[in-house]
């Protein structure tokens, strides 16, 4: 489980439910005037949600950031999930008139008084409606790449017998997807690129070494008939991590500045 991000709705800690994806799902029956929290370590400009069954009703969503000991909404709001209607992306920009506070404790926190949650940077997320009973939250974090994108690096993936030879009844990668991100992650932590994945600020730049990690992924499970596959797929995910421009947020603010746009990073070898 991710430990870089904190979840808690309607006076109950989810994070272990929706930040893991192999945990399970969490009910999220929201009411106008509910928020979601999230805390991080750094400040964060976007997140991909899962909502399985989805939100039936129209709905529109706000984001909040803690600044100034107040709640401060953020700008440049983009829903990919339209109101939770269906899985996609979050994302959002800071004020430029203002920024993030890390609290020492989420006690000091406006809604989140109840908790002990050290040190944390917290946004709050709100909808203009009540969702449709059995909304279900099943992910929250971040996903790199789909299976539209993998097909076009690897077809032979696209394949009724290759899903089911791997798991019985499977009709899609999406955990692999999952498993891709958490991989990745990692992998920029082992470079000390960075700290936490909330410093992701383009999450576009890895929709190749991801799709190239869960060809390896998928490789790796069907064995010696697909070594020759599986060397590829690692060769090429390395070489796609080997990205000039990742737009990482070194200054922890939550925004891409125009230095961090100019930095080169390489970080992988062979």
């Amino acid at each position: 489980m991710s430990q870089d991000l904190r979840v808690i709705y309607n006076g109950a800690d989810i994070t272990k439910a929706v930040v893991d994806f192999r945990a399970g799902t969490q009910t999220f029956h929201y009411n106008v005037g509910e928020y979601l929290y999230i805390g991080s370590v750094m400040p964060f400009n976007n997140l991909f949600f899962e909502a399985q069954p989805h939100n039936n009703n129209a709905a529109v969503a706000s984001v909040d950031m803690w600044f100034g000991q107040q709640w401060t909404p953020a700008v440049d709001l983009r829903d990919g999930t339209n109101g939770m209607a269906n899985t996609g992306r979050l994302s959002w920009a800071t004020d430029r008139l203002k920024g993030w506070d890390r609290e020492e404790t989420s006690e000091d926190v406006t809604g989140l008084s109840a908790f002990k949650v050290y040190w944390k940077y917290w946004a709050r997320l709100s909808w203009s409606a009540n969702f449709s009973n059995g909304t279900t939250l099943k992910y929250i974090g971040q996903k790199f790449s789909e299976d539209s994108v993998l097909y076009t690096y690897y077809p032979d993936l696209n394949n009724t017998d290759i899903l089911t030879g791997f798991a019985a009844g499977k009709a899609n990668w999406n955990d692999q997807h999952y498993m891709a991100a958490e991989r990745i992650i990692a992998d920029l932590k082992k470079g000390d690129i960075v700290i936490s994945s909330s410093q992701i600020m383009d999450w576009t730049q890895y929709e190749e070494a991801s799709c190239h990690k869960v060809a390896e992924i998928v490789y790796k499970a069907f064995g010696q008939p697909y070594s020759d596959q599986l060397k590829r797929a690692r060769d090429d995910y390395t070489a796609a991590m080997n990205v000039k421009y990742p737009l990482i947020d070194v200054t922890g603010n939550g925004s891409p500045d125009p230095i961090e746009r100019c930095l080169s990073t390489n970080f992988m070898t062979r």
